[in-house]
């Protein structure tokens, strides 16, 4: 199965904000999306688009501007040989059955065709479709790719899967799950949380599983960060529910402020820095004292284009994470690519170094 999406309007194409939701929204509810096609309200070639598209995709999704909603359903009462009759106060074709406020859904030949009237700094209508997702995704950590391909390929194939490998951060391995004619995907995990014990993340977010198991645990957690610039607070507050154990969180770019307001000291900054081991852990130790919270992480590093030096070059970064009653680890990092890159790995190391802290609640 395939799914499409057709962007229709100027004002939703170039509407960044709109389009990442857009893509999130069907990600979560349908799956995979194979292929996402922008096209103008001015675009004279629509009927012939539509009718070509519908030969490749079996889903279609299509999000469109006030200003072409109607045409679609003319072009689709066209293409279906239907009249247009108003339901929800939408023209659409006759056929159609399934339909709410802004949103219906119809077949043409072989494809499902779900229409969706989308409005800037509004909520989307509601996909009419159901999941697609044949798939499973789930995470390894302190595994490389190799390692991981040569322990879990053999046990994927006594159960009739299909695994692809992607390396996310250092030794954290993402993984996904496609069924065989017999595949049997809840056992090979069961098999795989047992073999490799502290190993298996089984969601397919490492930064919603850590938040969830927080949220289910009452655990609270706090943040400082540098070089990640908020990104990793960010991440935390992205995720529905965090109130209730988010503290907060300090972005400490200057070193005058990670004195103030993390209590790193003076000594510290002058005789290793602040992009080091040293500096990390009192930035841990200072953000918990100050919030109260049981869990905490810390970056500090050189996110790029400059700033980099022969010792600690563009690139360099030391994450840490740390439980009041657990584990503190601090590592550093060499990331490679631009600035945002470079501040996204770090951001989801850290992440990944949280889970390690209290095995006890994360595994």
């Amino acid at each position: 199965m395939k799914l499409a999406l057709l962007i229709i309007g100027e004002n939703i194409r170039y509407n960044y904000p709109l389009i990442d939701y857009i893509h999130k929204e069907v990600r979560n509810k349908i799956g995979k999306i194979s292929s996402t096609v922008f096209i103008d309200n001015e675009d004279k070639d629509l009927l012939l688009l539509f009718d070509e598209i519908t030969k490749e995709f079996t889903h279609i999704l299509i999000f469109s501007s006030q200003k072409s909603f109607n045409l679609i359903g003319k072009i689709l009462s066209t293409l279906t040989e239907d009249n247009l009759i108003l339901k929800e106060e939408m023209l659409l074709p006759s056929k159609v059955k399934i339909y709410e406020k802004n949103s219906y859904l119809l077949k043409y030949k072989e494809s499902l065709i779900n229409v969706l009237l989308t409005k800037e700094g509004e909520k989307l209508p509601n996909i009419l479709m159901d999941s697609l997702d044949e798939e499973r995704f789930f995470f390894v950590v302190d595994m490389d790719k190799e390692a991981a391909k040569s322990l879990i390929d053999p046990i994927a194939q006594s159960y009739d899967l299909k695994l692809s490998y992607s390396t996310v951060v250092p030794q954290t391995i993402y993984i996904r799950i496609q069924k065989n004619r017999f595949g049997e995907i809840e056992k090979f995990i069961k098999n795989l949380k047992e073999s490799f014990p502290e190993k298996i993340i089984d969601h397919k977010s490492l930064i919603s599983f850590a938040i969830e198991k927080l949220i289910e645990q009452k655990e609270e957690i706090t943040c400082v960060e540098s070089c990640t610039g908020g990104l990793i607070a960010s991440m935390i507050t992205s995720h529905p529910g965090v109130s209730s154990i988010f503290k907060g969180s300090l972005v400490t770019y200057d070193n005058k402020i990670k004195e103030h307001w993390v209590l790193v000291s003076e000594e510290t900054l002058k005789n290793f820095g602040a992009v080091s081991e040293q500096c990390v852990r009192e930035m841990l130790d200072g953000v918990l004292k100050i919030t109260g919270a049981k869990f905490a992480m810390a970056v500090s590093g050189i996110a790029g284009p400059t700033g980099g030096t022969p010792e600690k070059p563009v690139g360099t970064v030391y994450v840490g994470a740390r439980a009041k009653d657990g584990e503190e680890i601090i590592e550093r990092l060499f990331f490679k690519g631009d600035r945002n890159y470079i501040q996204k790995q770090a951001a989801i190391y850290a992440f990944k170094l949280l889970v390690k802290t209290k095995k006890e609640i994360f595994f």
